[in-house]
């Protein structure tokens, strides 16, 4: 199993390459709203970095990422953040998102856009975005907001203040 995601990374970073040398704007593609159920854009979104999170149904890893990226959203301006739902039906990922309650927009996946990109094997998996809707990075698996925002700053230059963690007592 752990090959064969490897293989996909390796695939999926390719093909982004490859999409990014033809000048691929991921932003572009249209997805449809799962609050409001219209087609839309992401070219629009506010942000230096944008954060494609997909996620699919039954996913708890994807419920630990949208509370990280959650955190994120509240604090950081620079980033734009989206959740784009996978390998389900519209009803799974509305009752999905109810579960997972992103401060951001979800959508469904765009199915030209996984055409191009390669399918998902497993989620979650962010892509990391430029203003220009060209592929940076990746961030495979759960990845804490701390670490996150460390990356962000490290290699994209995006400096936000670290998320405050809630205590009781």
């Amino acid at each position: 199993m752990h090959s064969r995601l490897l293989v996909w990374i390796s695939a999926l970073l390719i093909g982004i390459a490859s999409a990014q040398a033809s000048a691929l704007n991921l932003l572009q593609y249209q997805h449809e709203n799962l609050r409001s159920g219209q087609l839309e854009s992401l070219i629009n979104h506010n942000g230096d970095i944008s954060l494609m999170m997909f996620f699919e149904p039954n996913c708890a890893w994807c419920y630990k990422q949208v509370k990280a990226f959650n955190q994120i959203s509240t604090q950081c301006r620079q980033v734009s953040i989206t959740a784009l739902g996978i390998n389900g039906k519209r009803h799974q990922l509305k009752k999905d998102l109810w579960r997972l309650k992103p401060l951001f927009p979800a959508f469904i996946a765009n199915a030209s856009m996984i055409a191009k990109i390669g399918a998902i094997p497993a989620t979650p998996i962010t892509l990391i975005i430029d203003k220009q809707g060209h592929y940076l990075d990746h961030l495979r698996g759960y990845i804490s907001s701390d670490k996150v925002l460390a990356q962000l700053a490290a290699q994209h230059g995006i400096n936000c203040e670290a998320p405050q963690v809630l205590t009781h007592g």
